[in-house]
C-alpha cells in the first residue's frame, strides 16, 4: 500500500474524497501528514452510525471524520471504472501499452508532445498512483501536475 506523500496529497482531491468509507478502507490523517509523523489506520466499522479506526497498537478510537484522507487500494481504484472497462486490468496495460508505443514512434520523428506523454506516465512511483492517474483521466478528464489535478 502506497503511503507516500506524494499519494497521499494525489488522493486528497474531491473525486476520491466523496468515497463512503467501508470495512477495511485505509485512512489518515492530515494532522499527522503535515507533522510527518504518519499514522496509518484500517477504518472498520461498528454497530449502525460509529465508525472506529484501529491503531498501530491495536486499540480503536472513533473515527473523526474531518481531516481524513481515503487512500484506495489498486483493487478500490479498478472497482472505479468498471463500468466503461470490463476487463478493469487489461484496460490499465492496453492503454499503457499503446501510449507507449505511440511514443516510441513518435519519439523517432523528435516529437516534443510525445515526449511530454512519456515523462507523464512515467513519473508515477507506485501503481497505485499510475492507477490514480488512470482513474482521473478515464473518469474526470483531469492529470496530475505534481501538486493538483487539472
Amino acid at each position: 500500500m502506497d503511503t507516500s506523500k506524494q499519494y497521499i496529497t494525489m488522493c486528497d482531491c474531491e473525486e476520491m474524497q466523496n468515497h463512503k468509507w467501508e470495512d477495511g478502507d485505509f485512512l489518515i490523517y492530515k494532522r499527522d501528514f503535515q507533522n510527518s509523523d504518519i499514522y496509518h489506520n484500517w477504518c472498520i466499522s461498528k454497530g449502525d452510525n460509529d465508525i472506529y479506526r484501529r491503531g498501530n497498537g491495536g486499540n480503536e478510537y472513533v473515527v473523526n471524520e474531518i481531516g481524513a484522507i481515503w487512500l484506495p487500494r489498486q483493487d478500490e481504484l479498478q472497482e472505479m471504472i468498471k463500468e466503461t472497462h470490463s476487463n478493469r486490468l487489461t484496460s490499465l496495460v492496453s492503454f499503457l501499452y499503446n501510449i507507449l508505443n505511440e511514443v516510441e514512434s513518435c519519439l523517432e520523428d523528435g516529437c516534443d508532445e510525445c515526449k511530454e506523454e512519456e515523462k507523464y506516465w512515467r513519473s508515477f512511483n507506485t501503481f497505485e498512483q499510475l492507477w490514480l492517474a488512470y482513474v482521473m483521466k478515464e473518469k474526470y478528464n483531469k492529470t496530475w501536475d505534481k501538486d493538483k489535478w487539472i
